[in-house]
């Protein structure tokens, strides 16, 4: 008699984990619909495709040795050109002087080496034309 309440205890707690699962998927089909999962799905799969295709360019690469020759020459050529660039834009910056701070001194301009004996404080006054 033990077992089997036991039993229709485990049933009912299979009905009701049943029922809870029935509801959240009742609740996910309400925001994602057939049509959108499907396009999603063939999304993923063009994109995976495209991934496939550039992986099989890269891996059908096979340069031979007259490939590679033409490849180096082409990034010696780049790399001559950069170096032609980076001196002409060199030759363009004005020359920087040629002198030394030791051989013309640093003159700075005189400043008080006192403190003022007073702050004058007078003020006069001057009559000023009013416009009415």
């Amino acid at each position: 008699m033990v077992d089997s309440i036991q039993t229709k205890e485990q049933e009912a707690d299979v009905l009701v984990a049943l029922k809870a699962g029935k509801d959240a998927l009742a609740r996910m089909h309400e925001t994602l619909s057939l049509e959108s999962v499907m396009e999603l799905m063939d999304r993923v799969e063009e994109e995976n495709e495209l991934e496939q295709q550039i992986n099989d360019v890269f891996m059908g690469v096979d340069l031979s040795a007259v490939d590679e020759a033409a490849i180096e020459e082409e990034l010696a050529a780049l790399e001559q050109a950069t170096v032609q660039e980076h001196t002409t834009l060199a030759e363009q910056l004005p020359k920087a002087p040629t002198t030394t701070t030791t051989e013309q001194p640093l003159v700075f301009p005189t400043v008080p080496t006192k403190e003022p004996s007073s702050i004058a404080t007078t003020t006069t006054t001057e009559p000023v034309a009013v416009a009415s």
